[in-house]
C-alpha cells in the first residue's frame, strides 16, 4: 500500500483535539477518532498508523480512519477499549496493552489474541518492549515486569524474582541499552536489570530516588533519565552521571521521548514539550508555528516518527 508519509505526530490526553501532520499538511481533529484522549501510536509495516486512545483503537491510512471496539460477542475483538500502549512484533503483528490485559493484533485480519499470564490475571499494561533478541517483556500494574513464555500459545510469566529486587510492583518504564541491560523504572527509583540472569542492581540510588518518568538512549550509548522535575543524563564513556541545568528543577515532567537522531523531548504537564540542545545545553519549547490548538499548552502524551 502507497500511504501519504506521516511527518509527525503530537497528542495530548486531556484535551478535545488531536493534530495529525501529514505530507500536504493536513491536519485532523480528534473528532474523527473513537476518543481525543490519546495514549500511544504506532505504524504497520504497511504503512497504516495506529492510535490507540481511551475508548477504541484506531486505523489511519493516510486518508480516512477505520475503528476496533471491544465486542462482547467475539472473542477475537479489542480486549478492553482504554489501549495504553503498542509495539510492532517482528511478524507485522502489533503487540497491544490495555487496561485488561495484553493482546496480539494481526492489522490484516484485524483479529485480536489475548495473552495468558499464568496466574490467571488481566492487568493494566502500560508499557511493551520488544527485545533486541526477540524477546517480549511488558510491565503490568500490580504486577509489575513480565514476560512473553510462550509466542504460540501466547502465555505470560510474573517475573517474581524482578519484582523481589526492586522492591515494587509500580514499574514505570524499561529500556533495552545497546548493550542488551535493562533499564527498569519505578516511582522510587532506577534499577538494571541482565534480562538473561534476571540479577538486578539499583542505578544511584543517592541520587535518583524519585519517580522516573523516563529513560532514553542516544546513538553514543548516553542515557537520558527524567523524574518528575530532574533531568539526568549518564556518560557511558565516563561512567558519570549529570543532572542537567543544576539545581533548577521542573514542573511536572510526565513523558520523555527521543528522535531518530538522539534529540531528547520531555513533555511538562500543561506546557507541551521541550527539546534538548546539547551543544547550548538549555531546554527549548518546541516550535509549534503558532497555531491555535498549539501543543505548547497541553498535556503531550505520545510522539511518533514514522519511517519515512
Amino acid at each position: 500500500m502507497q500511504m501519504r508519509a506521516l511527518l509527525s505526530i503530537f497528542v495530548s490526553m486531556f484535551v478535545s483535539v488531536a493534530e495529525i501532520a501529514a505530507q500536504r499538511s493536513s491536519w485532523y481533529s480528534g473528532d474523527l477518532l473513537t476518543s481525543s484522549q490519546i495514549q500511544c501510536i504506532t505504524e504497520d509495516p504497511l504503512g497504516f498508523v495506529w492510535i490507540g486512545t481511551e475508548y477504541g483503537l484506531n486505523r489511519f491510512d493516510g486518508y480516512q480512519f477505520t475503528t476496533y471496539l471491544h465486542d462482547e460477542t467475539n472473542e477475537y475483538s479489542l480486549g478492553n477499549n482504554y489501549v495504553r500502549c503498542m509495539e510492532p512484533a517482528s511478524d507485522g503483528r502489533i503487540w497491544v496493552g490495555t487496561s485488561r490485559g495484553l493482546q496480539l493484533l494481526s492489522p490484516e485480519s484485524g483479529e485480536f489474541r489475548s495473552v495468558k499470564i499464568a496466574d490467571g490475571q488481566w492487568p493494566y499494561v502500560n508499557q511493551i518492549l520488544v527485545l533486541s533478541g526477540g524477546e517480549v517483556w511488558f510491565l503490568a500494574s500490580g504486577l509489575g515486569v513480565c514476560r512473553i513464555s510462550d509466542t504460540v500459545n501466547l502465555t505470560a510469566e510474573h517475573l517474581e524474582e524482578i519484582t523481589r529486587q526492586t522492591g515494587s510492583r509500580s514499574h514505570t518504564c524499561m529500556m533495552e541499552d545497546m548493550h542488551g541491560i535493562l533499564w527498569i523504572g519505578t516511582e522510587t527509583g532506577l534499577f538494571q536489570c541482565n534480562p538473561r540472569t534476571l540479577a538486578v542492581t539499583r542505578f544511584e540510588p543517592d541520587i535518583i530516588s524519585a519517580n522516573v518518568t523516563g529513560v532514553r538512549e542516544d546513538a553514543s550509548g548516553n542515557v537520558y533519565i527524567t523524574t518528575n522535575t530532574r533531568i539526568f543524563r549518564w556518560s557511558r564513556t565516563e561512567d558519570a552521571l549529570t543532572e542537567l541545568f543544576g539545581s533548577r528543577p521542573y514542573r511536572d515532567i510526565t513523558h520523555s521521548f527521543m528522535d531518530r537522531d538522539g534529540v531528547l523531548y520531555v513533555a511538562l504537564r500543561g506546557e507541551g514539550l521541550r527539546c534538548y540542545n546539547e551543544e547550548e545545553n538549555r531546554m527549548f519549547r518546541y516550535d509549534d508555528k503558532g497555531r491555535e490548538t498549539g501543543i505548547n499548552r497541553l498535556d503531550v502524551s505520545a510522539f511518533y516518527m514514522d519511517s519515512h
